[in-house]
């Protein structure tokens, strides 16, 4: 399959992958620590330190399932925004496990309707105050 790489910035417009147990693995591995972090959210040291495992265990993963050198990695490091890489990351993450082949910018925009049911309904009917 291949995966759309222009928002990591290393050159490639795509990486193609065979989505391999071992790549499946892996990328269990670090969606189990993106939900980790939301899921220390209200203990601030352990929040910390499970953001910290999943921005290393990411880079591990692009590294290996891109074949990225240490350079490509540094980059991406300090060229890319989190929230880019958060969203990158269940990208990727969903393709390797068997989701439909798209670019990035596809599966950002059909994440902004499941954005907008999640916003607070109150909201639009709360109406200014005179």
């Amino acid at each position: 399959m291949k995966i759309d790489t222009k928002p990591l910035g290393i050159g490639k417009g795509f990486v193609e992958v065979v989505g391999s147990w071992g790549q499946q693995d892996m990328a269990d591995d670090l969606m189990i620590a993106l939900y980790e972090t939301d899921a220390n959210q209200n203990d601030p040291i352990k929040g910390l330190k499970a953001n910290k495992e999943m921005r290393k265990k990411a880079m591990e993963f692009f590294k290996s399932v891109f074949a990225l050198t240490d350079e490509q990695c540094q980059k991406i490091m300090t060229d890319v925004s989190g929230n880019v890489l958060n969203i990158y990351i269940s990208y990727v993450c969903g393709l390797i496990e068997g989701g439909n082949e798209q670019s990035f910018k596809e599966f950002n925009d059909s994440l902004k309707p499941i954005e907008k049911e999640n916003e607070d309904p109150k909201k639009e009917q709360r109406k200014p105050e005179k």
